[in-house]
């Protein structure tokens, strides 16, 4: 934390092993998730929660479910309700529904079990940058700035959710977070790939995070001294990416192959007939899918919004608030400098990632925050620790602060009575 705090505090941190500090920090994150969700009685399903009917489809040897009640965002094709998400949530789920029956999956406890895991490996990340000199943080401000993803951002609402889409982002951040790690540790590329191909069976588009793998392993290569516009480096470089690039390739393959026996098309994901609300039905049919139309809509929900006086209170814009509200820490990127090649790969892959985000029709609502954001958040995490510099001095401690007391508002507006 700040440069003042005793010496002998941050050496006691360091003495204790890292597995164990780990394992606490994910008690810790799932004690938070989960005891906010027993105290606002949030256990259970979801009424739109549909991985466990996918899963139990799964198990009945079916891609199709029975439909619920309630069939927001589903697919009608052939007369038959599909689930259109990237079915890796399903997937994860079958052990359970096959053990326990469709209805005695608790979507939340699975997806604060998500959340918890990806907090853990961020944190394991942060310690893996410290030990190879990339940041300069110890393990409790390491610990202090895994607070910034797992509680200062909207992940603790999405956390609590249950729901198909926040299930869908909580499996894909967790995959996302532990390639990231694997690549960071010196992992085969074959590895820390397969773990980013795992997380584009939750959502396709965060394999476009692939080129922050390939900076960790771009740096340990510079740091043993190989200069990565040489020959050599370059061909370092070409035969990791394409080690890594055959896993998600597989991935995509797959995604393509399940299109296809869903929907006898590969490019058919079954989005542009879902059931949807009338505003959102009316953009999709009047500019598709992915529209550059869409940019001004989704950067003011991403930055700008702010929230509404109504009702009497202070109440979310519904279509998404700023994330320099929501995660105030996030306006100290632009300090990140060093190492370069590390900071050049996670920009570029959040500028990627944006890609997709800025141009779809929708902008993730009804929502607390800008939840898109959780999609990026991995590398804006490397990019974070990499800015805040020595110490978590009064500055950032402040901003995030800020964001756990914001979010915490957050909660209490979503999931209050």
């Amino acid at each position: 934390m700040d440069v003042s705090r005793p010496f002998t505090a941050r050496l006691s941190a360091r003495r204790w092993p890292l597995a164990l500090s780990a394992a606490l920090l994910f008690l810790t994150v799932w004690a938070v998730y989960w005891g906010t969700a027993q105290l606002l009685e949030r256990t259970g399903g979801h009424p739109y929660a549909y991985f466990p009917q996918l899963a139990e489809a799964f198990l009945a040897g079916r891609l199709w479910i029975e439909p619920p009640p309630w069939r927001m965002d589903l697919t009608l094709h052939d007369g038959r309700w599909y689930v259109p998400f990237s079915p890796l949530p399903a997937l994860l789920l079958i052990p359970w529904v096959s053990a326990a029956g469709r209805d005695g999956v608790d979507t939340v406890l699975f997806s604060t079990l998500l959340a918890s895991g990806a907090a853990m490996f961020l944190f394991l990340l942060l310690e893996v940058m410290a030990r190879q000199g990339w940041s300069a943080l110890d393990r409790l401000d390491n610990a202090v700035l895994t607070l910034v993803f797992a509680v200062g951002s909207v992940q603790w609402v999405v956390a609590l959710s249950g729901a198909v889409w926040h299930v869908s982002q909580e499996t894909g951040v967790f995959f996302a977070a532990l390639a990231a790690l694997l690549s960071a540790r010196g992992s085969p590329p074959w590895l820390a790939g397969g773990a980013l191909a795992l997380a584009m069976l939750a959502r396709p588009h965060l394999g476009l995070g692939l080129p922050l793998l390939v900076g960790f392993a771009a740096q340990r290569e510079a740091d043993r001294g190989v200069a990565l516009r040489s020959r050599a480096g370059l061909a370092f470089l070409l035969r990791w990416t394409g080690a890594a690039v055959i896993p998600l390739a597989i991935a995509a393959a797959a995604l393509l192959a399940y299109n296809v026996a869903r929907f006898g098309s590969p490019f058919d994901f079954g989005y542009t007939r879902q059931l949807l609300y009338d505003i959102h039905a009316a953009k999709l049919a009047s500019y598709g899918w992915f529209n550059l139309r869409y940019v001004p809509e989704n950067l003011t929900a991403m930055l700008l919004l702010l929230p509404k006086w109504e009702e009497g209170r202070l109440l979310p814009d519904w279509n998404g608030m700023s994330l320099l509200l929501t995660t105030p820490a996030l306006a100290l990127l632009p300090r990140a400098r060093r190492p370069a090649p590390l900071v050049l790969s996670a920009w570029l892959a959040i500028l990627l990632l944006l890609l997709p985000l800025l141009t779809y029709y929708n902008t993730g609502y009804k929502q607390f925050g800008y939840r898109f954001s959780l999609d990026f958040m991995v590398p804006a995490l490397v990019l974070l620790a990499l800015a805040v510099g020595r110490r978590i001095g009064p500055l950032t401690a402040l901003l995030i602060g800020t964001g756990i007391a914001v979010n915490g508002w957050g909660i209490s507006v979503v999931y209050g009575r």
